[in-house]
C-alpha cells in the first residue's frame, strides 16, 4: 500500500514527530511505500500521488474538533482512506466519536502498528528511522526514544501504555548516529522512565562508547523518583545529564 503520515506541527515546543519517524520505518518493513510530512506541508494541495491510507497522528488537541476538520480535509484532497489515531483518539468523548463517524473517518485507538497488521509489534526487530523523512519534514531535532510504556498512573501524562518495552540498544544507537549525521549534538531520551532500569542505562552507554558517540554531557532525560537507587544514580552521574 501506499501511505501518508502526518501530524500537525508543534510550532510552540518543536520536537521530532516520534511516532510518525516509528511508524514509517515499521511500515516500510512491512512492505509498504510510506511518505511523512507535516499537516501544514500538506493540507492546502491535492497530491499528485494516490495514497491508499492517510494515517493522521494526533497526541493532543487545544481545539476538540480540529482533528476532526483536519480528517475531513485530508480525505477530501486525497480522496484516500483516513485513519486518525494517536493519544488523543484513545479517550475522547461520544460526540466527537459520531463526528468522524459521519465523515467516515476510521480511529485507531492502539498502537499504530497493530492497524496494519494482526501481529504483535516486535520491538526485538523495530528498524531504525530514516533520513528521507528528515529531508521531507525539513527539520531534525533531538528527541529519541529508548522503550515505550510506563507503569505508573501520573494524573498530569497521557501516557497510556502501562507495558514497558524496550527497543533493540542497536537500533536507538542508528537513530542517534543518524541525528548526529543531520547536525544534532544534543539530545533528548523522552522515555516516561528511561532512568528506571540501570542495566538498559548501562547497556546503552556501552553501546554509544562503543560506536565513539559522546555520552556525557550530551544527553538529558527523565528520572521518575520512584525509580531512583544507588545503580540507577550511579548510571545517571555517568550520563552527566545537559540538564
Amino acid at each position: 500500500m501506499r501511505i501518508l503520515l502526518t501530524t500537525r506541527k508543534a510550532f510552540e515546543e518543536p520536537r521530532n514527530p516520534i511516532g510518525l519517524l516509528d511508524m514509517a520505518a515499521y511500515l516500510r518493513r512491512l512492505g509498504h511505500e510510506v511518505d511523512v510530512y507535516y499537516l501544514h506541508q500538506i493540507i492546502n494541495t491535492r497530491s499528485p500521488r494516490p495514497y491508499d491510507v492517510v494515517g493522521l497522528s494526533v497526541l493532543q488537541s487545544k481545539n476538540p474538533r480540529q482533528p476532526v476538520l483536519d480528517a475531513r480535509r485530508l480525505k477530501k484532497n486525497y480522496r484516500a482512506r483516513v485513519v486518525v489515531g494517536g493519544k488523543w483518539v484513545q479517550d475522547i468523548p461520544d460526540e466527537l466519536v459520531r463526528a468522524f463517524e459521519v465523515e467516515g473517518i476510521e480511529r485507531c485507538p492502539g498502537a499504530g502498528e497493530t492497524y496494519f497488521q494482526d501481529e504483535p509489534i516486535d520491538y526485538a526487530h523495530y528498524p531504525p528511522w530514516d533520513q528521507k523523512d528528515f529531508l521531507t519534514l525539513q527539520e531534525v531535532h533531538g528527541e529519541i526514544m529508548t522503550m515505550r510504556g510506563c507503569p505508573f498512573r501520573c494524573h498530569f501524562c497521557h501516557n497510556t501504555e502501562r507495558t514497558i518495552n524496550y527497543f533493540d540498544v542497536d537500533r536507538t544507537v542508528a537513530n542517534i548516529k543518524l541525528l548526529g549525521q543531520l547536525g544534532r549534538k544534543q539530545f533528548f531520551i523522552v522515555d516516561d522512565i528511561f532512568a528506571a532500569n540501570a542495566a538498559h542505562m548501562e547497556q546503552l552507554y556501552n553501546r554509544l562508547q562503543a560506536e565513539a558517540v559522546t555520552v556525557e554531557g550530551a544527553f538529558a532525560f527523565f528520572a521518575h523518583i520512584q525509580c531512583l537507587n544507588s545503580k540507577t544514580m550511579e548510571w545517571i552521574k555517568k550520563y552527566q545529564p545537559n540538564e
